[in-house]
């Protein structure tokens, strides 16, 4: 939260990873074993600038009249809020307008 470091996210199972690169805008993953040979890569093809999937997943969800994702519901958000906001005070973070 309050170092600078890439992005990447690892997913590890028991027969290997899941390498993701810049994973807030990931276009691409790398699938490996477990002795960390590249299987496969998988690329969406599509251009990010960061968050792109989410905001129309929101506008597809709205456009359809539905107040609730059945991807991310509501007790989810509010559970990534509440993680949040106890990192913020366990490591002392306030913003200008608190």
């Amino acid at each position: 939260m309050v170092t600078r470091i890439t992005n990447k996210c690892q997913i590890f199972g028991e027969e290997g990873y899941i390498k993701i690169p810049d994973f807030w805008k990931a276009d691409n993953c790398k699938l490996f074993d477990k002795d960390f040979n590249q299987v496969e890569v998988f690329d969406d093809g599509r251009i990010s600038h960061g968050c792109i999937y989410q905001m129309q997943h929101a506008n597809s969800m709205i456009m359809l009249g539905n107040i609730e994702s059945p991807i991310m519901p509501h007790s989810r958000s509010n559970d990534i809020q509440e993680t949040m906001m106890e990192i913020r005070k366990q490591i002392g973070l306030k913003y200008p307008f608190e």
